[in-house]
């Protein structure tokens, strides 16, 4: 399901780069997880925001109708940084308030700490910096704790073939993907699995050039990084996440400076702000002093 209105420019090396545009209020640029996912898949019903913000959800390289790079190497996370700088310049902003989510938010990591004069706001939610000696068997046990759930046995075997990369086309891809999305909610209920089936095509067109890429851009540890940043930053993490630590987010607490961690109880790593809606919405709506 798409929202908003669709714009597309072109960067100094000739790319193609897309987001869609809601709302009316002050500018968030939203950057979605994955990496190799669009957009749409994440952001169509944001906590209500657009209400208040003008939302940019951005599709970076090579989804969502952003152009790949010739390069099948260029993705790493300084490219994704140097994108979101085109993407300043083509909106003509001085500074961006910018939300990161999931590998999104080790982007805009990326991004405030190499272009720290050209960030006003900063909120990142789920994201990972660092890698803790117990993080595979955190995640295992909190994964297979629901194992006597109808739909456990389908997401498990997805989750497995991911994690071996078991699959031949992106379209193979795309459907694992969203067989093994109800292990990363928190809870996986009615409203969890409407928001999936809304997600779902949007879910179905990953960027299969990231499962083959050479320098992964989830295995860098950004720990030095967070120490450069100097923007505002809020900092969501849900206590359920299986995926991501929340001693990630309490590392971001620590190390930047003028950040405040926001912990949702309960709420899981895909989609936090449908279990996590209305505080996520109060709390960025305070962050930006319009609530």
């Amino acid at each position: 399901m798409d929202v908003g209105e669709y714009e597309r420019f072109k960067t100094d090396d000739g790319r193609q780069l897309t987001f869609w545009k809601e709302g009316r209020g002050p500018v968030l640029v939203c950057h979605p997880g994955g990496p190799g996912l669009a957009s749409a898949a994440e952001f169509f019903d944001f906590c209500g925001l657009a209400d208040h913000l003008t939302l940019i959800k951005f599709n970076p390289r090579g989804v969502g109708g952003s152009d790949r790079p010739k390069d099948k190497n260029s993705y790493a996370l300084r490219d994704y940084a140097n994108d979101l700088e085109e993407l300043r310049r083509y909106l003509n902003l001085e500074r961006l308030s910018l939300f990161g989510n999931s590998h999104g938010g080790r982007v805009a990591i990326t991004y405030s700490a190499t272009f720290g004069d050209r960030i006003d706001r900063l909120v990142l939610c789920a994201a990972r910096v660092g890698h803790f000696d117990s993080d595979e068997e955190e995640r295992v046990k909190a994964i297979t704790a629901r194992s006597r759930e109808s739909w456990f046995p389908a997401a498990w075997r997805a989750y497995q073939s991911l994690s071996e990369d078991k699959w031949e086309t992106e379209e193979d891809l795309g459907q694992l993907v969203i067989q093994a999305m109800p292990l990363a909610f928190g809870h996986f209920g009615q409203a969890q699995a409407a928001t999936l089936e809304a997600a779902r095509e949007a879910f179905a067109h990953p960027n299969g050039d990231l499962r083959r890429y050479k320098g992964d851009p989830e295995l860098r540890d950004l720990t030095n990084e967070l120490g450069r940043i100097r923007a505002p930053t809020l900092v969501f993490q849900g206590t359920a996440d299986p995926l991501v630590s929340p001693r990630n987010a309490e590392e971001i607490a620590q190390r930047v400076s003028d950040a405040r961690l926001i912990l949702l109880d309960g709420v899981g790593h895909a989609f936090p702000w449908v279990d996590g809606r209305q505080r996520i919405r109060d709390e960025i709506l305070s962050f930006f002093s319009l609530h």
